[in-house]
């Protein structure tokens, strides 16, 4: 078998252009270094190992990373591309691909932000290609793992300069891009390892052309029981304003989609100031649709015309409760999904602004991620008194006969490891305590998980 090659070790001993002004990294204005541009032979030297595969292996599955851009306020040309590095391994490296809007802007210059200036040393090596309508920027810090990006939110990587170009409509969206065909023209090193980013692109205006209204999804974070891989959460996208900050509001809509192998929709609601208008009463319309990979939901606050509700700057609209999976759980990684505003689900995202009618908004997306609870337990103690014997036997049979009720903890109980709690598990068990049957599967003898997966669970678990 061909053994992995480190593309680390491979750049390392390939000749490339100077990578960054050194004597910058000792300067104050250390948060304004400028990356030099190289060869296009780097990316194209990269690009190339990545796709015979003899380097990019693959991740474990909870390395979660998010890579986003932002558009400052006020409005200027230029943007920062931010990583989320909390809930994946030690980074040391990255490709970034950005595209633009040739008839809009021009790409003029990159910096360093302030998570790589605040490293103690400048990265091993760097390098830009430019392309038409965008750069790709490719990234190590050190070849021998010594120097990683702490694990954090929103560390600033780089500041993004562009030229608005005279004869645009000074608006333009930028976006994480694939110009070349290559799987990876974004991605994250951990610990020398490739694993594709969640992206989140962005829109950049010059101040005049007001976007109205943005719809923001927050980040979302929860648990899932890695036993029996049930977990629900509830997620509250957030409508912002734009330059002008107040309005008030007829009603609005709202289509996000998600990844539906992985989570499914529950419920849809109002909420925040929808839910309080009209006294309390909420909404006098509202149309939600669930879908398999989605949600709708279209609101007008009142029929009439009287009530409105105040937007001031930003407001709660929608309460969506997803919940996991089964089948697509693990004990041993998250589950993540993006969450979209998308208007392919038969609803646009848009506002009804009291007075002059309806506009759509800017969207910014975001994920959705749920990480595992895994308890512990000893298989065959059923009554969690620390040892197996005749009693777990007894135990079982009063839950399944007696009106006993349910057992504190049935993943324990299930003895043959089948999934189920049954009066089979009862004969596995006193078959091993009597008659030289097996015994019984891991975790058995010392507490541990249940290495495998089924939707049985403990509620009190005998051991932590």
């Amino acid at each position: 078998m061909v053994q992995p090659l480190n593309l680390i070790h491979l750049l390392n001993h390939t000749q490339k252009s100077p990578s960054i002004d050194q004597t910058s990294m000792d300067q104050t204005s250390m948060n304004q270094t400028r990356i030099a541009k190289t060869h296009p032979l780097a990316w194209a030297m990269t690009a190339w190992l990545l796709c015979l595969g003899i380097f990019c292996s693959t991740a474990s599955a909870s390395d979660v990373y998010l890579l986003k851009m932002e558009h400052p306020f006020p409005p200027l040309p230029t943007i920062e591309v931010l990583l989320d590095t909390q809930h994946g391994g030690p980074v040391n490296g990255w490709i970034i691909t950005i595209c633009h809007e040739e008839t809009e802007v021009e790409w003029n210059d990159l910096y360093y932000g302030s998570a790589v200036t605040n490293l103690p040393a400048p990265p091993e090596f760097e390098a830009i290609t430019p392309f038409s309508n965008g750069f790709t920027v490719e990234t190590i810090l050190d070849s021998t793992l010594a120097l990683t990006l702490p694990a954090d939110e929103d560390l600033h990587l780089y500041s993004v300069d562009y030229v608005w170009v005279p004869t645009g409509s000074y608006w333009t969206d930028l976006t994480f891009c694939d110009p070349g065909g290559s799987t990876y023209s974004n991605m994250i090193l951990s610990e020398s390892v490739a694993t594709l980013p969640y992206t989140f692109d962005t829109f950049m205006f010059n101040g005049v052309v007001d976007p109205m209204a943005i719809y923001r999804m927050p980040f979302s974070a929860g648990t899932y029981d890695g036993g029996s891989g049930i977990g629900s959460i509830s997620i509250e996208p957030v409508v912002l304003a734009g330059l002008v900050p107040s309005f008030e509001l007829d009603g609005l809509s709202m289509a996000v989609s998600h990844d539906g192998d992985l989570f499914q929709v529950d419920s849809v609601i109002p909420s925040g100031q929808f839910a309080e208008s009209n006294g309390g009463a909420g909404p006098d319309l509202v149309l939600v649709e669930i879908l398999d990979n989605g949600w709708t939901i279209d609101m007008t606050v009142d029929t009439a015309g009287i009530d409105v509700v105040p937007f001031n700057g930003g407001l709660i609209a929608v309460e969506a409760t997803y919940s996991t999976i089964p089948a697509a759980a693990s004990p041993s990684a998250c589950v993540s999904s993006w969450l979209r505003f998308d208007n392919t689900l038969g609803v646009n995202n848009e506002i009804d602004f009291t007075g002059f009618g309806t506009g759509g908004v800017c969207r910014e997306d975001s994920v959705l991620m749920m990480s595992p609870v895994v308890k512990n337990f000893i298989r065959g103690d059923v009554n969690l008194d620390g040892s197996i014997d005749l009693s777990d036997g007894i135990s079982q049979l009063e839950s399944l006969f007696s009106g006993s009720g349910p057992l504190d903890c049935e993943d324990a109980a299930d003895t043959n490891d089948d999934g189920a709690f049954n009066i089979a598990d009862t004969i596995f068990l006193l078959s091993y305590l009597f008659s030289g049957g097996s015994a019984p599967a891991d975790p058995f003898g010392a507490c541990g998980p249940d290495p495998t997966f089924d939707p049985l669970g403990c509620d009190s678990p005998p051991c932590p």
